[in-house]
């Protein structure tokens, strides 16, 4: 499969462990917080709500920046972000609020890192070999993520509450320094033959617009034939 697609996949595995270690700690952080079951069950909403609201204006950028600095931004901020609580943690100041700022702040960064890694698939797998790079992909995610991810974060609960979330965030950033070796070439995405290049003010406030349009358009499901 090649050396470039063996980092950038290597950079995903570390981050989806992360990803299910965090699922698993941050509502065992919760329960240890405050016993009203509605309040830890709202980490599932904080979890989904980026999606929705940030969702598509996400997929308009990662068609428009450097995809490898964008992922490895968005996993120094979820890295930064879980130091900053396992801190909180440790010196007794965390609150059921404050996971959910967490929460949702670290789900941010989690759409635009997914969207960006699925955006640069295909100009890293080997030509033909794109079914092959994207079964990788899933099958990895769900291993570590679903399977390893979750029973490491218990084990580490069990020693300590903020012991998780500190691996989580050497995770995180592990990711992001696996993806620093990826060629230019796969960085930016491919521009269209005849564009005007960047716009500013109204003309790329519009631009955006007309990408989510678009965008949106093609979820449509075609007319019934009658």
């Amino acid at each position: 499969m090649g050396r470039d697609f063996h980092r950038f996949w290597a950079g995903s595995l570390s981050s989806n462990l992360g990803d299910g270690m965090m699922l698993v700690a941050l509502p065992l952080v919760a329960a240890m917080l405050t016993n009203d079951p509605l309040l830890v069950a709202g980490l599932t909403a904080v979890r989904f709500l980026p999606w929705l609201l940030v969702g598509l204006f996400a997929g308009v950028v990662v068609d428009r920046v450097d995809r490898v600095r964008l992922m490895v931004l968005t996993n120094l901020g979820r890295g930064g972000a879980l130091v900053a609580l396992s801190l909180l943690i440790v010196t007794g100041h965390a609150s059921i609020w404050v996971l959910y700022a967490v929460m949702f702040t670290v789900m941010v960064c989690e759409v635009f890192y997914d969207l960006a890694g699925q955006a640069m698939l295909p100009d890293i797998a080997p030509a033909g070999a794109l079914d092959r790079a994207n079964s990788r992909l899933v099958g990895g995610q769900t291993v570590t993520q679903q399977f390893a991810g979750g029973p490491l974060a218990g084990f580490l609960f069990a020693v300590a509450a903020f012991l998780p979330l500190a691996v989580n965030a050497g995770a995180y950033v592990l990711g992001a320094l696996v993806l620093l070796g990826l060629p230019l070439a796969v960085r930016r995405p491919r521009r269209p033959e005849g564009g005007t290049g960047e716009r500013s003010g109204k003309g790329a406030v519009r631009s955006v617009l007309d990408d989510i349009g678009e965008g949106l358009a093609r979820t449509r499901p075609p007319p019934r034939r009658t």
